[in-house]
C-alpha cells in the first residue's frame, strides 16, 4: 500500500509563496494520521543553511502539529544548525539532508 494508500493521495506541495514554512507533506498512512513535513532550499553551494532557518522550520512544524520534518538543501548546514538539530531530544524529528546527500540519494 505504501505511503498515504493510493499515490495520487499520498501528498502535496504547498503554494510557492506564504506556505508558512512548508514545502510538503507526506502522508505516512491512508488515515493521514502521520504526516512528514518537507523543507527544501535551493542556496549556492556557498550559502549554507544557519540555525534560523532550521529554528524557522521547527516552528513551522509546531504551527502544522507535527513533529517530524525532513529539511533539503542544494548547499550545506552550519555547524549552528546541526547542532539545534541534533540537540532537538525526541520532541522532535528532524532529518538534514545537504547537497551533497542529495546527490548521493540521486545516484545510487
Amino acid at each position: 500500500m505504501g505511503y498515504g494508500g493510493e499515490i495520487k493521495n499520498s501528498g502535496l506541495v504547498t503554494k510557492a509563496s506564504n506556505d508558512g514554512g512548508i514545502d510538503g507533506i507526506i502522508k505516512e498512512d491512508i488515515l493521514a494520521l502521520g504526516r512528514l513535513h518537507i523543507q527544501a532550499k535551493r542556496y549556492k553551494t556557498s550559502l549554507g543553511i544557519g540555525r534560523d532557518e532550521i529554528q524557522k522550520f521547527v516552528g513551522a512544524l509546531a504551527v502544522a502539529q507535527s513533529n517530524k520534518g525532513v529539511f533539503i538543501t542544494t548547499s550545506y548546514y552550519s555547524k549552528g544548525a546541526i547542532e539545534y538539530a541534533n540537540n532537538l531530544n525526541g520532541s522532535t524529528t528532524l532529518v538534514l539532508i545537504d547537497g551533497t546527500q542529495l546527490t548521493e540519494f540521486i545516484y545510487i
